[in-house]
């Protein structure tokens, strides 16, 4: 089936949103040419995914999904700020703890 890629999709998504269990993921990569850590998937292509015989109750992760019309999206888009170690375990007296 063909599937188009949306912003921040990544295999591991289009997986889920199509077969509802990552055990297909290498599959899915394989078949459109893509590493199951690509987080450079250009939104808009269209992938053709392959169809699985797939019966088991994680199917119905993929219906919920498509019902909901939620399409998941987890790649890492370059916007998270990683805040600078603070806190106790990183405090030193007399620079950082002042002892009165």
């Amino acid at each position: 089936m063909q599937v188009p890629v949306l912003y921040n999709q990544r295999i591991v998504d289009l997986t889920m949103q199509q077969h509802g269990n990552v055990e297909y993921m290498f599959d899915v990569a394989l078949a459109v040419g893509r590493g199951i850590t690509d987080n450079d998937i250009e939104a808009g292509l269209v992938f053709e995914i392959p169809a699985v015989d797939n019966t088991a109750p994680e199917r119905s992760i993929s219906a919920v999904l498509r019902k909901f019309n939620n399409r998941p999206a987890s790649a890492d888009n370059g916007l998270n700020i990683i805040a600078p170690p603070g806190g106790i375990g990183y405090m030193e007296v007399g620079r950082n703890f002042i002892v009165s």
